[in-house]
């Protein structure tokens, strides 16, 4: 009989402990006592102490349909998660909470990247505690970061003066700006064009010089530039037509000058020197002999050109030729200027 009556106390003590809340108190509120759990060799694999920090061995699996996860030393949530917030409406909402300063989330290790709040910023190697830091696990690095203003809708870009480690204050300077409007400044924080630098640009230069080879045939003869003294882009020009014409590749604006000594012209002479595009006149020099047989003609002239357009140099004098003995003398030059 006693028995009996132990085996239903028992029963209604379970009873009790499933139908109601188990409250048990802990000796400290210091979080010097706690729960433990260990398994079958004792050793912990969680704990939760008087100060209600739970501490985990392993992965924890929260799964709104109940099943289990086959994942290790992970946190899997099944459904959204708030840090900071009562009612996250994604799967991840942060927020940082009064007082608990502007940087609310870090990635990573050595080159950590920071999402910062308040200025709002994502900091690479950088994070903000009243002033720009160092990365944690900086070691002799720089430290950059993208800025966005609410108020004006304008991006910076700044990056550190000089490298730095973990936590040290780094002094940053603006380096690039994007307007809400799409002005972008280089070195300028109110650009006023599209594209508004302080400094000097430097960019592919696109170029070529040619000298003529041979005196050629007086007459009205094209010029034979048979020496490329340099072509930067042989994309963009290049020689053809044995070597009477340059062919243009890709429109622009292009800058040619032609320097020729134009020589055995007879004195009282008459001696022109036509630029032409496609065969068709662009600007003239005119040379006349008097009292000597030479005459130099130069010619600078700034032109849109079209692809496949040419450039040639036309003499026109009947008994006179240029005179070609290397760069100094007769020469032809195109650059591209957009």
């Amino acid at each position: 009989m006693r028995y009996l009556l132990a085996v239903y106390f028992c029963l209604i003590v379970l009873e009790r402990l499933k139908a109601a809340d188990i409250t048990a108190t802990l000796d400290s509120s210091d979080g010097s006592s706690g729960f433990s759990f260990r398994d079958s060799t004792s050793t912990e694999m969680a704990k939760i102490d008087s100060d209600g920090n739970f501490v985990l061995k392993g992965g924890l699996r929260l799964d709104a349909d109940g099943v289990i996860k086959a994942s290790a030393e992970v946190l899997i949530v099944d459904g959204r998660t708030g840090l900071g917030v009562t009612n996250p409406w994604c799967r991840l909402d942060l927020s940082a909470a009064a007082g608990a300063g502007v940087n609310i989330a870090k990635f990573g290790e050595s080159i950590p990247i920071y999402l910062i709040t308040a200025i709002p910023s994502i900091g690479l190697n950088a994070y903000y505690d009243s002033g720009w830091k160092f990365g944690h696990g900086s070691s002799s690095d720089y430290s950059g970061a993208l800025q966005f203003s609410q108020d004006t809708g304008a991006f910076q870009i700044i990056t550190s003066t000089a490298a730095g480690n973990a936590t040290d204050a780094a002094i940053m300077s603006a380096r690039m700006y994007i307007e809400q409007d799409g002005d972008v400044g280089i070195g300028n924080s109110s650009p006023g064009a599209k594209l508004d630098v302080s400094g000097v640009i430097h960019g592919s230069v696109v170029a070529g010089r040619w000298t003529a080879t041979n005196h050629g045939a007086a007459g009205v003869v094209r010029y034979q530039w048979g020496t490329e003294v340099f072509n930067t882009d042989a994309a963009y020009m290049a020689r053809t037509d044995s070597n009477y014409q340059i062919t243009v590749y890709k429109a622009g604006y292009y800058q040619i000058n032609v320097d020729v000594l134009q020589y055995s012209l007879a004195d009282g002479e008459r001696g022109d020197v036509y630029l032409r595009v496609n065969g068709g006149g662009v600007d003239l020099s005119l040379g006349y002999g008097s009292g000597q047989d030479y005459y130099k003609h130069i010619l600078t002239d700034v032109v849109h050109l079209d692809a496949n357009d040419t450039v040639d140099v036309q003499n026109a004098s009947a008994s006179a030729n240029c005179y070609a003995n290397g760069d100094a003398w007769s020469v032809l030059s195109i650059s591209r200027l957009n």
